[in-house]
């Protein structure tokens, strides 16, 4: 197997971590706690390798982790700190980002602080308009539970982000989270 890793194209080396992801997701049974430890190794291994002098492991194999983060299957503590290794690796470059990002909202209201760069960078890597708005859904999640979690350092910066989507006339709906009393009555001059 070592063989393959180190002369495989970089093609090759994704799909075969993408098909990974999928098989993972596709099992409905319980998977053995050994094959999950061996599908854990492997990641491990890539990972490290990532960015190293003389590794071949490429940004698209990095990226294919969004397969794995979203089949449910592996440790929940494990598998976010290697998603956020993995988006601090690629700028945010991960595949099924839309999903992703739904994942993630779960753990907004345990890592607030992680959740909201997370969102961050995934909305860096992401170069086409029409698949950072796919995300809104997710990201209002993970901006109103960041904002109400009273951690200062996930409400401010989430707050922040909430302005910076609503400046760049992308997601005016997030304006309520800003302002919880819009739509009661009030206007948004009024609440100023």
């Amino acid at each position: 197997m070592d063989e393959f890793w180190s002369v495989a194209p970089a093609s090759f080396r994704t799909y075969a971590l993408r098909f990974v992801g999928k098989y993972l997701s596709a099992m409905k049974e319980d998977i053995p706690c050994a094959v999950l430890k061996r599908y854990r190794k492997l990641w491990e291994s890539r990972r490290s390798q990532f960015g190293q002098p003389e590794s071949n492991v490429d940004i698209s194999e990095m990226a294919a982790f969004g397969e794995w983060f979203i089949s449910g299957k592996l440790p929940e503590e494990w598998i976010f700190n290697q998603l956020k290794d993995v988006l601090r690796l690629t700028g945010g470059v991960i595949e099924q980002e839309e999903m992703v990002a739904e994942g993630l909202s779960d753990f907004a209201s345990k890592h607030p602080v992680d959740v909201l760069n997370c969102l961050k960078l995934i909305l860096e890597g992401i170069r086409q308009e029409w698949r950072r708005d796919a995300l809104k859904k997710s990201a209002r999640r993970i901006i109103s539970s960041c904002i109400r979690s009273g951690e200062p350092r996930a409400a401010l910066p989430a707050k922040r982000l909430a302005e910076e989507l609503i400046s760049k006339d992308q997601w005016f709906d997030l304006r309520d989270l800003l302002h919880p009393n819009l739509g009661q009555g009030l206007t948004e001059q009024e609440l100023k």
